[in-house]
């Protein structure tokens, strides 16, 4: 009667589960087999070979890896002297066959090599069917790393290197800002609200803090500040920032202290017997009213073209232009906004460019073949904006 082993199957397991995943699936055993029968593979050279992407490839890679089985170096694979064993203890002698779908009976094992698997493995595999190959797994890995399980030769406990970090390279987005206040110009003790819209580019601060790409915040500062959006492009900083200018606090007024004039005490005058009093003085005061702050910012522009959803050439250029509009404060500047959609005029659309003028046109660079629409509105010198006009669609063409 045999002794039992002093070894846990489940903890030697949960301990070599790596190893054992690798050997049990049949795609990364093949590889391992492959790679070994060429000595060397480079890692794009074996994507071609199994028609996987180099994602694929990686992910699938990652027991190899971690079970010390197979190392990279310098974008090449080769077996470990682990990996070169755990094959030995496998039986793979020849050149592999790639792995197809499984059949659905066990395979009938093949006759074991004096150095290949125990010909009792196979029997129980046999018997038990392709449920036993995990446990047949930690068998072998056992018979691996632990002395005097299967092979009374004691074999050195693998040192398991960390798998390389494959970290791919994010292409560098073209970066699109638009960065506005709804006023720049404060009271003190005034509010006003920023909005920002950011397209490509990989990390947005306002004023050094971390943003999402859209949003919005208001501000309430108690001088004149100055707000900076920046974007990191990948080899620069885009950066755009905005000037609130808050009105020094006047100095109070000297309080007007009305004096009256004391009642003076008529005196009578005796001409002879009648008596004249002389009136007391009326004194009526005047007040000073403080004129109401301007707040109210111009009205809407018309967008006049292109627009109405016109076709136009891929060729010249295709200047933004709108209607004039007036305020009492007088037009600062016009501020546009241009949107484009590769999905038609019904969007969705994607801010494309934005900027400021104090002309009645603008003429930004689009590309052709796509739709676009546009909007745009007004901005007094008191910093109060005007509410935006209704988009106005068209598309270019490609000539």
């Amino acid at each position: 009667m045999s002794t039992p082993s002093p070894y846990n199957l489940l903890e030697l397991y949960r301990q070599h589960r790596d190893e054992i995943d690798a050997i049990t699936d049949p795609v990364t055993l093949f590889i391992l087999a492959y790679v070994n029968h060429v000595n060397r593979i480079g890692l794009n050279e074996l994507a071609g070979e199994l028609g996987l992407s180099r994602t694929v490839l990686n992910r699938t890679l990652l027991p190899l890896y971690r079970g010390n089985l197979m190392t990279e170096s310098a974008q090449t694979l080769s077996l470990t002297p682990l990996g070169k064993r755990v094959l030995d203890e496998l039986g793979f002698v020849t050149p592999p066959i790639p792995p197809t779908e499984p059949p659905k009976q066990p395979p009938k094992p093949p006759a074991p090599s004096a150095a290949g698997t125990p010909g009792w493995l196979w029997g129980i595999i046999a018997f038990l069917g392709t449920g036993a190959v995990v446990l047949i797994g930690v068998v072998i890995i056992g018979s691996l790393v632990l002395p005097g399980i299967l092979n009374p030769t004691p074999i050195p406990m693998p040192t398991f290197a960390p798998p390389p970090t494959f970290t791919p390279v994010p292409p560098r987005p073209e970066v699109q800002i638009e960065f506005v206040a709804e006023r720049t110009r404060l009271e003190p003790g005034e509010c006003t609200i920023l909005r920002w819209q950011v397209v490509g580019g990989f990390g947005v601060t306002l004023n050094g803090q971390s943003v999402n790409r859209t949003g919005e915040m208001r501000v309430c500062p108690k001088e004149s500040m100055t707000y900076e959006l920046a974007v990191d492009a990948g080899d620069s900083v885009k950066r755009h920032t905005i000037v609130i200018s808050v009105a020094p606090i006047a100095a109070p007024e000297p309080t007007r202290t009305f004096t009256p004039t004391p009642t003076r005490t008529p005196t009578s005058l005796q001409i002879l017997t009648p008596f004249i009093i002389m009136p007391t003085p009326t004194f009526t005061p005047t007040f000073t009213r403080t004129p109401t702050p301007d707040t109210q910012g111009p009205p809407a522009p018309t967008a006049v073209s292109p627009s109405g959803g016109t076709l136009v050439s891929c060729s010249g250029t295709h200047p933004l232009t709108w209607s004039s509009v007036s305020d009492p404060a007088g037009i600062l500047r016009y501020e546009w906004v241009l949107e484009r959609s590769t999905s038609g005029a019904s969007g969705p659309y994607s801010s494309l460019v934005s900027g400021n003028t104090t002309s009645l046109s603008a003429t930004p660079a689009m590309p052709c073949g796509w739709w676009y629409r546009w909007r745009v509105r007004a901005v007094d010198r008191l910093g109060n904006l005007g509410a935006y006009s209704a988009y106005a669609y068209f598309s270019i063409g490609i000539d």
